[in-house]
């Protein structure tokens, strides 16, 4: 009888512990994943007085700093850029242009208040093959969603994510499970129907710039190179 109670028991303790070990992921998938989700901003163009597109970006911290870091197409042509903050537009600076690698980091006029920036950490690994990803962004006409993948070829320029992405992606931050950068959501692969002329996009073949070479320490020296550039 004593045998069977302490069976018991003893099971009962191991399901409390898988309970709180599964509770304690789901935690943090929730946490990591929402780095992503909640730094996320919708950069609008403004050409010749009218809103003319728009793609996304991220809002980042380091120490005092903020910044937003996008693709450089997403905020190479038009007069002016700005991201819906508090119900007010705010405008956008180009602090870093990388039209090759198609990486820009923008300064804010102002902190943002509705938006969270989350602290800024990128992925140095060259070989992240069949790792799991997640981003949010504004894909076309959709409100802000979170979308998840896995990367499909790593590099240390860039890599391929199996995921979902269309015009309006471009610019999100690609991120790890523990809330590191891995890139920039740069392009979507487009194909050709064999009975069809036009080409089509593949909205699951996503390409994505790697912030490798972009670490806290050379994010600061940017920023604080562009301020000294200003004053």
């Amino acid at each position: 009888m004593l045998f069977l109670l302490s069976c018991i028991l003893s099971y009962e303790a191991e399901q409390n512990k898988t309970t709180v070990g599964l509770e304690q992921t789901r935690a943090m998938w929730y946490v990591n994943h929402h780095h992503g989700y909640n730094s996320s901003v919708k950069i609008s163009t403004i050409d010749n007085g009218l809103i003319s597109g728009h793609g996304s970006g991220n809002y980042f911290k380091i120490g005092r700093e903020r910044f937003i870091i996008t693709a450089a197409h997403v905020v190479s042509d038009g007069a002016a850029f700005f991201v819906m903050d508090n119900g007010e537009p705010v405008f956008l600076e180009t602090v870093y242009m990388d039209n090759y690698y198609d990486i820009a980091i923008m300064s804010v006029h102002r902190k943002l208040e509705t938006i969270k920036a989350t602290e800024y950490r990128n992925n140095k690994k060259v070989d992240i093959l069949g790792m799991s990803v997640n981003y949010s962004g504004y894909p076309a006409d959709l409100p802000k969603v979170m979308l998840t993948g896995t990367i499909s070829h790593s590099g240390i320029s860039y890599a391929i994510m199996q995921s979902y992405a269309v015009p309006g992606s471009s610019g999100s931050i690609v991120f790890d499970n523990a809330g590191r950068a891995i890139g920039v959501i740069n392009a979507v692969r487009v194909g050709m129907y064999e009975l069809s002329p036009f080409p089509h996009l593949e909205e699951n073949i996503v390409y994505v710039e790697r912030l490798i070479r972009f670490d806290r320490k050379r994010i600061r020296e940017i920023l604080k190179l562009w301020r000294l550039q200003e004053n």
